[in-house]
This record gives structure tokens, C-alpha cells and sequence, in this order.
């Protein structure tokens, strides 16, 4: 298994070498300028490269080397959501970090809000593939694709709307958080709800 999450990363970073420039152009920018709407679209970039080495495979025609390897179908699977898993996580924790830094040097820091974009964050970098990678396991890469594209066109909207209603969403979110005793905890069963949904993907 490590070898095919080794192999999954191999591609991935000679495949999407623009993507991880344009990420890390985006970050940096984002920390300037402390302007968080930048951090947003990182989390998304990254969740596609997943989605990406299934085209990627099917290419090269990665299947037909599968019976002189050790390994079945739900191996090369699992891999590539380990790998997914690892990029989200990588993404989590720039964003969020690059968050913390801008609410820093603007003395704007709010415990809640902060939690709202870690969540935030965590949900786009794992419900596109925990949604697209049944379709493309199932149905392969090109009806895959076609959900895929949808539901990028439905992130992309969300993303649209809570810019344009930032500090709506922000209030409603907030009301939430106010009606629970513990916004770590809040947070937390977020995340946790978040990454049971990304296994069932998985085992499914």
C-alpha cells in the first residue's frame, strides 16, 4: 500500500505542478494582502488532484499493470484516498494557519469565526471527492467527470454566495455556535461528520 500512495503522490505532483504553483501564489497573496477569500479556493485545487490520477490511470492505462502487481482494484483505491486524505489535511492546516496570521495582523481574531473557517475549509477539501469517487470507481472516468463538473459548478456557487453574503452567513453560523455550550465540540463533531462521510465513501 505504501508504494501505490507513493506512486499516487509521484503523479500527482508531476501532473499538477501548475496547480500547486498557482496554490502556493494564492496563499502567499492571500497573507499580503490578509484578504481570506484567497484561502478558499486552495482547499478546492487540492481536492481535484485526487480526482485527477483517476484520468491519469486510465491514460496510461495503469489496470493492465495490475495483474503482474501484488495488488487488486480495492488497493488501488484505498490509495487514492489516502492520499487525498493527506493532501486535505496538508490544505487544512496551510489555510487555517494562513487565516490565523491575517486575523493576527489586523488585531481582527475571533475564536468563533476562525472555527468557522477551519470548517469551512475541511468541507471543501473533502465532500468533492468523498461525492465524485464512487461515480468514477463505478462508472469510470467519463460519467465520472461529468459529476465531477457539477459538483464543482455547485462548490463554486457556494463559494460565490458566501462571499457575496459573508457576513450574513457568518451571523447565522455564529447563532449556531451560540446555541451550543462548546464550540470546540461543535466544531469538532463538524469534522468528525465531515470524515465518516469521506470512509463510507470509501468502503462503498
Amino acid at each position: 500500500m505504501k508504494g501505490l500512495v507513493i506512486k499516487e503522490a509521484l503523479v500527482i505532483w508531476k501532473s499538477f505542478k501548475l496547480q500547486f504553483i498557482i496554490s502556493a501564489i494564492l496563499l502567499i497573496v492571500g497573507i499580503i494582502s490578509t484578504e481570506s477569500v484567497m484561502f478558499f479556493y486552495i482547499p478546492v485545487i487540492c481536492s481535484s488532484f485526487g480526482i485527477g490520477s483517476f484520468s491519469f490511470d486510465e491514460i496510461c492505462h495503469w489496470n493492465k499493470y495490475l495483474t503482474a502487481l501484488p495488488y487488486d482494484k480495492k488497493d488501488i483505491i484505498s490509495s487514492k484516498y489516502i492520499i487525498t486524505f493527506i493532501l486535505a489535511f496538508i490544505s487544512i492546516i496551510l489555510t487555517s494557519s494562513a487565516i490565523l496570521i491575517c486575523m493576527l495582523s489586523e488585531n481582527t481574531f475571533n475564536l468563533s469565526e476562525f472555527y468557522i473557517q477551519i470548517a469551512a475549509m475541511t468541507a471543501m477539501s473533502l465532500l468533492l471527492p468523498t461525492i465524485v469517487f464512487p461515480f468514477y470507481v463505478k462508472f469510470g472516468t467519463t460519467k465520472g467527470r461529468i459529476i465531477s463538473l457539477m459538483t464543482s459548478g455547485v462548490c463554486c456557487g457556494v463559494i460565490i454566495v458566501f462571499l457575496n453574503y459573508k457576513s450574513k452567513v457568518n451571523s447565522i453560523i455564529l447563532k449556531i455556535f451560540a446555541a451550543f455550550n462548546s464550540e470546540i465540540l461543535l466544531l469538532l463533531s463538524f469534522i468528525a461528520g465531515i470524515c465518516i462521510l469521506f470512509v463510507i465513501s470509501w468502503l462503498i
